[in-house]
């Protein structure tokens, strides 16, 4: 009489077995010990209309790095050694005029106003930035070395000491890391949270972003966990990157469309594959030398990150 409820209670242990394992913490970890390398490409257009002229402006770019992952110290704690391998970038001003810059081949005079910013990224492309996380993953140390910035003229020179300041990187890695969600998930499980992307510069824009783990999807043969972002609730902020440059001093935006995919691997406890979108237009206010002047924007930004 009581083998029935017994092979009840067996085949729910079957069931549930498995439903509990699917479970996951899908938030990067620490790095293993070892060399890894990284790719983002970068695709920004952007139209300002103000005072009735529009303004197009844009940035392709394309940069490798080579990152050194410390064995673990006593505390726990790792060291993240990043350089350059390649930077390559295509800027287009305002009226068309275009900057081009490979590390391979150095900077180039181009005959615009604006070939300060071939020598910022020369200098860019030649630093050294180390980062020292805690047993945690929390960023806790960093610093930059980057040879030529203090030859470099105004307003470059504070473009880039601004875009390396060691607070802002360890902000930014700490910001990164949080957005993650903390809790074991499984497929099919959303959530919310509040997120940002940062531009450089000054510019950032945070918005909420709504997230579904959609569950393991096999690439290159790896068994990866896929997650899809939607976003909406936008809003764009912008600092004086330079002395006497504009900031922003409010926003209405929209977001037109826009979305992210990242594939989370277990195994290396990173993100090792991420694409993000995101087209946005709406109103802003400039604020230059204490003066506010309305304008309208739309923004429109691709970007993707790979790790091997």
């Amino acid at each position: 009489m009581r083998i029935v409820p017994k092979i009840a209670a067996l085949l729910l242990v079957l069931v549930i077995a498995p439903c509990a394992s699917a479970q996951i913490v899908i938030k990067p970890g620490l790095p293993n010990p070892g060399k890894f390398t990284s790719k983002l490409t970068l695709d920004i257009a952007q139209t300002l209309n103000l005072a009735g002229q529009e303004l197009t402006t844009g940035q392709k770019r394309e940069l490798i790095t080579n990152n050194q992952v410390s064995q673990p110290a006593a505390d726990g704690s790792i060291t993240v050694v990043e350089t350059f391998q390649s930077l390559k970038d295509t800027t287009t001003l305002p009226g068309g005029a275009t900057l081009k810059f490979d590390s391979a081949e150095g900077p180039k005079p181009q005959g615009t106003a604006a070939d300060f910013l071939v020598d910022v990224m020369a200098v860019m492309a030649k630093a050294k930035t180390t980062i020292v996380f805690d047993k945690s993953g929390k960023a806790i140390r960093v610093n930059t070395t980057a040879h030529g910035l203090d030859e470099l003229d105004e307003p470059g020179k504070s473009l880039l000491q601004a875009d390396l300041d060691p607070q802002r990187l360890k902000d930014i890695a700490n910001a990164q890391r949080d957005e993650y969600h903390a809790e074991p998930v499984k497929p099919g499980d959303q959530w919310k949270k509040e997120t940002s992307t940062d531009l450089g510069q000054g510019a950032k824009f945070t918005h909420t972003a709504a997230t579904k783990y959609v569950g393991v999807e096999n690439r290159n043969g790896v068994n990866l966990h896929k997650v899809i972002i939607s976003y909406s609730d936008v809003n764009f902020e912008q600092n004086a990157p330079a002395p006497g440059a504009p900031s922003i001093a409010g926003t209405e935006m929209e977001v037109i469309d826009g979305g992210s995919t990242y594939f989370f691997d277990a195994e290396k406890q990173q993100v090792v594959d991420s694409n993000f979108k995101l087209h946005v237009k709406g109103k802003i206010t400039l604020s230059v030398q204490g003066m506010e002047i309305p304008a309208e924007i739309e923004i429109s930004i691709s970007r993707s990150v790979k790790i091997d």
